[in-house]
């Protein structure tokens, strides 16, 4: 009996040495994203806008792993995430502005770099690394054939802050971007194609769980 309780022992140490060095989890959540552009564009003496509109509300989920060296941590993940934002063409001969939202499909592979304050709380950074899955816009009833053409990959950043309780991980993280989404935009109307330097910041909260 005592054979196996020294046994029984000796696994726990092993898997509770292993948590403490390696995790792996689930994780989730929602976004707060923008698609963030500023252009004008000179169409026979006339001006068109294309500009930033309101945020939109988006949800990412996939993985999430954890190496732990002292207090410090290295945390890649994978996720499969769908963002976007409004848009916005205004002109002169336009009296309201004609508003479309669009769609982002994404794989999103951030690798943060961060320390424990703490045996809880946490602070990171890191590159995120996006490929662009699928797009689509909707709303532009004035322009219905509006094409906005995209890179297909993006480098971005992004920092928070995260608290672990037991199993359970939450986190609050700003992305900003390092490289433009979209490269231009095709105006179907005049049959032109204007340079943009579109981006997606966001807003995201997420919700992880430990599986070892």
């Amino acid at each position: 009996m005592k054979k196996y309780l020294l046994i029984i022992a000796a696994v726990i140490s092993v898997h509770t040495a292993h948590a403490q060095f390696f995790q792996l989890g689930l994780k989730g959540g929602i976004s707060s994203s923008k698609t963030q552009v500023n252009e004008a564009f000179s169409i026979n003496n006339a001006t068109i806008n294309y500009t930033t509109g309101d945020a939109v509300l988006g949800w990412h989920i996939g993985l999430y792993s954890r190496i732990k060296i002292s207090g410090f941590f290295i945390q890649p993940e994978v996720l499969f995430s769908s963002t976007g934002g409004h848009i916005e063409i205004t002109g002169e001969d336009i009296n309201i502005p004609a508003i479309g939202e669009i769609d982002l499909n994404k794989l999103d592979v951030p690798v943060m770099f961060g320390f424990y304050l703490g045996n809880s709380f946490r602070i990171f950074a890191g590159p995120t690394f996006s490929y662009l899955i699928s797009e689509d816009i909707n709303g532009l009833e004035l322009y219905p054939d509006v094409k906005q053409n995209y890179h297909d990959a993006t480098i971005g950043y992004q920092a928070g802050l995260g608290i672990d309780v037991s199993r359970v991980t939450l986190e609050l993280k700003y992305e900003g971007s390092l490289s433009a989404l979209g490269e231009s935009v095709t105006l179907p109307f005049i049959n032109e194609t204007f340079s943009t330097d579109m981006r997606n910041p966001q807003f995201i909260a997420s919700i992880g769980l430990r599986l070892f």
